[in-house]
């Protein structure tokens, strides 16, 4: 297996164990998909307790769909089955629950005008099956935007991240880049997940002074690149052509747009939040805010990587 995709899992890991730790009414959800040209194979998994989604997230093996493991599915190494997973997550999930999404890749999903390669021909027979349509965007759609906030975070530059960047905006989210160290794509999600808690919890900022707000988040803004999506305009399908690209960030705009983000999500996803962490009761509250993380098969590939958390 590789070490790069025991490097994510490591992340994960810690980033439900630090979640745990606290003491937040958290509900984990996974969605893992990976492809080859017989079958495009997406799981949908969603977990109670840390310790039931951390025993998971171990099993997790490369190329290997956790709810199919007798299945060796490397697909190619182009665009991937991204829709799939988005549809089957739609068609799953509940959006009456605030929702952080995490989408992590390093490809564009199939167009739809890719009508040959087995691997797009296996996908869109499960969207089909789904009742689903085959275009990202109306896949796109079926996410209530209003209670999730999704964090494309990207390896390399595909073609589409435009598209990644419009679903960030929507939701508002943030659009990431990495330079492709599977390591620091690890530090990151777990830096970004501990500041997300800690605001919905009380804790830091406005009240803190421009030096202290940087050097909380200079882990972040060091690690990788952010981009502000705010130009890109409405995109309806993939029919549209019209192409506007994110706008990569400087280290003093990507902290101000990183805390104008975490405003937004802390609004929306605080209401109550407080109030029910102090009197936390995880049978009588149930879940109140899921955690979810698009695993993809490669992540990354390269085997030269080693964890470094």
């Amino acid at each position: 297996m590789s070490t790069s995709i025991e490097a994510c899992k490591e992340s994960s890991i810690k980033a439900a164990q630090m979640i745990s730790s606290e003491g937040y009414n958290v509900g984990f959800c996974m969605t893992t998909y990976t492809e080859d040209t017989k079958g495009s194979y997406v799981s949908y998994d969603k977990f109670s307790n840390v310790h039931t989604a951390v025993e998971f997230i171990k099993k997790i093996t490369l190329c290997r769909p956790p709810n199919n493991p007798s299945v060796s599915a490397s697909g190619d190494d182009g665009d991937e089955n991204l829709k799939h997973a988005m549809a089957e997550f739609a068609s799953q999930h509940n959006f009456d629950i605030p929702s952080i999404i995490f989408i992590l890749t390093d490809a564009a999903y199939h167009p739809i005008t890719d009508s040959s390669s087995k691997t797009a021909k296996c996908e869109r027979a499960e969207l089909q099956a789904l009742r689903a349509s085959n275009d990202f965007f109306e896949i796109w759609n079926l996410f209530n935007k209003e209670t999730c906030f999704v964090f494309p975070v990207i390896v390399s530059s595909p073609s589409c991240k435009h598209h990644y960047g419009l679903l960030a905006k929507e939701s508002d989210g943030i659009y990431i880049e990495s330079p492709g160290q599977t390591a620091t794509l690890s530090k990151l999600q777990v830096v970004l997940i501990k500041e997300i808690f800690e605001r919905l919890s009380g804790g830091a900022n406005p009240t803190n002074s421009t030096s202290q707000i940087v050097d909380k988040l200079s882990e972040i803004v060091d690690l990788v690149k952010l981009f502000d999506c705010s130009g890109i305009p409405k995109i309806e399908s993939e029919a549209d052509k019209t192409r506007v690209e994110p706008q990569l960030l400087n280290a003093q705009q990507a902290i101000a747009f990183f805390e104008t983000q975490m405003e937004k999500l802390v609004k929306v996803a605080g209401k109550g939040w407080g109030k029910r962490c102090i009197n936390f009761n995880p049978i009588s509250l149930g879940v109140q805010f899921n955690l979810m993380i698009y695993t993809l098969k490669y992540f990354l590939g390269d085997e030269s990587l080693k964890p470094q958390i």
